[in-house]
């Protein structure tokens, strides 16, 4: 026995309704709204302050990168000259400066992708049901509930069709609470069933609930201030590139001592040889390579947003262009989830969606469906598209649906359930309790003991009804339509247990419905499969239908199908084994889904896996990149997830990996031209120390040179835009290193280019000449002319730059243009030569330094020439 909920308790939940001015059948007025969040505020738990300019330039300061580089300027403002003091210090918090101005970029970046993916809930507004962000509810509104939902503020019940929440979150109880409406009894004493909690999960039914709370003023906004100062974890990537870096220090500082003080040995000047060490770990540290890479990954997630994925970490930005298969619903992905009747089996005749079909078939497809819950305000978003497309068809086929709904009234729900394929409604009618029930056709079936014949006469079912019914699903199946079947079944009085209500019914037909495939997803399948990467269907359609539009769409071995009952006999190792030459999964359940993304693990594959629904949240959670549904996902769904698709589409979804491979094609040229310009610069001070003459730079000028050159050069590289090849290249796999072989071997012959570029210059002119002062202008110029032409050299990695347009990246042309018009100045405007040591270069010089700079790393662009000529003449190398 349930308790009674006391007159007592109805009058203080009543009084609590009346201060609010509760409209149950209304809600609140727009204006009322906005006039009540300038009073209660936002529903929204307020973030951890972000940090401004100033504080972002302090939180530089403190980075032990950037320290090392403010202590240098210090020390070299008390050797140095005043002039090369001034300038050091300049330059030094120029740098500072550059980096905040790429911090907050990349934090504008990344905020603005939050704001892209705030909840949403359906609430009552001047009489109809709109779709509203999470954050604009307030006291007094009136929010609808339904399976899968987040419960997005405090509030009482006033209305329940078997809502059944799962309040862990709050309690730490694992079994969902029923929830009944305040004025219900509470058959469960204690378990709070009349009151909804902010952030808990609607696991089973729909209801309605008055918003009491928001904010700071939930329950969970009370908890909030222990957990506003999540702090960020480093991504995999950050960490491997942070662990080259320190290795990166350890060098620099090392050769930054060990240079100087051979010169000091070999008689060189203690305070000129300091500074030339603290200029040289200025010039080495390599303080841009974390945000290097939190300014990619930010940029190029922002761009994913303009193209309606929006990514929600940065993590799954780095991780996108990794994916090796992509496991994909049908619905909604691959067709566009328009459903319309195409055909319509019962009396054991299939008939055309414009045929007459009778009455009693239409009502019975509505009460099965439960679509007499759904009020005419609804917006079809709100609605399951085959239950809105029944109702749709039902009602332009004449069928009053306000008769239905005086006759029949509903006392019991049992919601759709994935893993058995089923829903139920009961119904009390003049003549009594009947029981409607809908599903996958062969689920349905196996309920029914007996079928509907001539339309109204029921008989016990044979093998030749089966027979009937089968052939008719099959062949609305073989043409790619989805189904759904109905049966009924009388009952004496109420029950509260489904499997005596939805069995020994009598099955009534079925309805089919055409969901044709999207518009460009055969391209957008067809592009992943040529650049290596596998796509199969996970789905609970029927297995005819699922092959069917696998086939339409040109995913690879879609004849090839395993169902859930087939997943479910199977052990791990055979799975495994079954998965790598299965396209299609058929019938399958949620934890079967989540079977099958570690089966793929297990194989090695990198999975960026689909869903929608609240049960889709495990396995979206254990995938490398989980995918929700932006349209008709649930909350749950979209929060478990990596990446939220605007559009619901699968060519989205290409898009996304595709900019993956950007991101790291990009990431990867910063940081081998990044790195390639710290090496070359430490052989080129060697040289000198071994031959024991002078270094061919000045302080001053290694600096300067660290001013002009990284940043500039790495800016360019984003604003690239993509190659051809990168659609046609296998992923990377999982095991394989960011800096790899060929990488490495590519940073290395770079710093090899330069460093014989500018020591072949040095020494000619140092020994021909006799002139020092010449020598080092002619080195410092050949230095900084192959830096502009190796990061001209490495914007691309297969397709030659001389083939692209000349202003096709202005960013890096502006920058070449600038640096060599400042080198020009640097050298020809005399008063700059005491403060930069430098001189005039001869004519006869500069001829020199442009051809061995241009041959410094033209053999990459030589190498893409070649290997592109190759590539057009041979057809099996033009697919690589």
């Amino acid at each position: 026995m349930g308790k009674e909920t006391s007159n007592h308790e109805i009058e203080d939940v009543e009084k609590i309704l009346k201060s609010l001015g509760v409209d149950v059948e209304n809600g609140l007025t727009e204006s009322e709204a906005t006039r009540r969040i300038q009073s209660y505020g936002f529903n929204a738990i307020p973030e951890a302050k972000k940090h401004g300019i100033f504080q972002i330039f302090l939180d530089q300061l403190k980075e032990p990168l950037i320290l090392v580089l403010v202590v240098i300027g210090i020390i070299y403002f008390m050797i140095g000259t005043p002039l090369e003091s001034f300038v050091v210090i300049v330059i030094v918090f120029a740098v500072i400066l550059i980096e905040v101005y790429n911090v907050k970029k990349a934090q504008i970046s990344i905020q603005a992708l939050h704001s892209m993916v705030t909840p949403k809930t359906w609430v009552l507004r001047n009489g109809s049901l709109l779709e509203k962000s999470t954050s604009v509810l307030v006291p007094g509104d009136i929010v609808y509930l339904r399976t899968g939902d987040m419960v997005p503020a405090d509030g009482i019940v006033i209305s329940s069709s078997g809502l059944y929440i799962d309040e862990s979150l709050v309690t730490g109880e694992s079994y969902p609470v029923n929830k009944a409406s305040y004025d219900e009894p509470e058959t469960q004493p204690g378990a709070n069933m009349h009151r909804v909690v902010s952030g808990t999960l609607v696991v089973q039914g729909n209801g309605k609930f008055v918003v009491t709370a928001t904010g700071l003023k939930t329950e969970i906004g009370k908890i909030s201030e222990s957990v506003k100062n999540h702090k960020e974890i480093p991504t995999p990537l950050e960490r491997s590139l942070n662990k080259t870096a320190r290795l990166l220090i350890v060098i620099a500082v090392f050769f930054s001592a060990l240079i100087p003080l051979i010169g000091y040995v070999h008689g060189d000047a203690l305070d000129q040889m300091i500074l030339m060490g603290l200029s040289m770990a200025f010039a080495t540290v390599p303080e841009e390579i974390p945000i290097l890479i939190t300014i990619t990954l930010a940029i190029g997630a922002y761009s994913l947003s303009k193209k309606k994925a929006i990514v929600k970490g940065l993590t799954a930005a780095q991780t996108l262009g990794s994916v090796t298969v992509i496991a994909t619903d049908k619905t909604g992905t691959i067709t566009e989830n328009a459903m319309k009747v195409n055909h319509i089996l019962t009396g054991g005749k299939l008939y055309g969606a414009t045929q007459n079909v009778n009455s009693s078939f239409l009502k019975s497809a509505v009460l099965a469906t439960g679509n007499l819950e759904i009020e005419e305000r609804f917006s079809e978003r709100y609605k399951d598209p085959m239950e809105a497309a029944i109702l749709k068809y039902a009602i332009n086929s004449g069928l009053n649906i306000h008769e239905l709904e005086s006759e029949y009234l509903i006392t019991g729900r049992f919601g759709f359930d994935s893993n058995i394929k089923r829903a139920s409604y009961v119904y009390s009618t003049p003549g009594g309790y009947v029981a409607y029930t809908s599903g996958a056709p062969e689920v349905v079936l196996s309920r029914c003991t007996g079928v509907i014949v001539d339309g109204s006469l029921d008989k016990v079912k044979s093998e030749g009804d089966l027979k009937i019914i089968r052939d008719a699903i099959n062949e609305v199946a073989t043409a790619g339509e989805r189904t759904i079947a109905f049966a009924y079944k009388k009952i004496n009085g109420q029950s509260d247990e489904r499997d005596i209500v939805d069995s020994d019914m009598t099955f009534i037909g079925m309805i089919s419905f055409m969901d044709p495939p999207g518009k460009g997803v055969k391209n957008a399948i067809e592009l992943c499969q040529n650049a290596g990467i596998r796509v199969i269907m996970l789905t609970g359609d029927y297995p005819v239908t699922a092959e069917t539009i696998g086939k339409m769409v040109g995913i690879k071995n879609a004849e090839s199908t395993l169902t859930g009952d087939q997943i479910r006999a199977m052990p791990d190792d055979e799975l495994s084994k079954a998965i790598r030459k299965t396209s299609i999964f058929a019938r399958i359940t949620h934890d079967q889904k989540l079977r099958i993304v570690k089966a793929l693990q297990k194989n090695g594959e990198v999975v960026a896996v689909t869903g929608d629904g609240a049960n889709d949240a495990s396995a979206l959670r254990a995938a490398e990149i989980g995918i929700s549904m932006g349209k008709r996902g649930t909350e749950v769904a979209k929060e478990a997830s990596d990446i939220v698709l605007q559009d619901d589409n699968f060519h989205t979804i290409a898009e996304a990996v595709f900019e993956g491979r950007k991101m790291q094609y990009t990431l990867k040229k910063g940081i081998r031209y990044y790195i390639a310009v710290k090496i070359s610069l430490i052989l080129i001070l060697l040289v000198p120390i071994l031959l024991i003459i002078p270094f061919p730079f000045m302080p001053i000028q290694i600096i300067i040179m660290e001013m002009f050159m990284d940043v500039g050069a790495l800016w360019g590289f984003l604003k690239e835009r993509d190659e051809p090849g990168i659609l046609h290249a296998a992923p990377q796999k999982r095991s394989a290193d960011f800096m790899d072989r060929p990488m490495i071997i590519s940073i290395l012959t770079s710093a090899l280019g330069v460093f014989l570029a500018v020591t072949f210059i040095y020494l000619y002119i140092y020994y021909s000449e006799a002139d020092i002062i010449q020598a080092q202008t002619a080195a410092f110029a050949t230095w900084i002319l192959s830096q502009v032409i190796l990061a001209q050299n490495l914007r691309t990695e297969r397709e030659p730059v001389s083939q692209r347009p000349f202003f096709s990246n202005w960013v890096i042309l502006s920058w070449g243009l600038i640096v060599v018009g400042a080198l020009i100045v640097i050298t020809v405007f005399p008063p700059l030569h005491a403060i930069i040591d430098t001189s005039t270069i001869e004519y006869r010089n500069w001829v020199l330094i442009i051809i061995v700079s241009v041959l410094s790393s033209s053999w990459i662009e030589l190498r893409k020439i070649i290997i592109s000529k190759r590539k057009k003449n041979s057809p099996r190398l033009s697919q690589q």
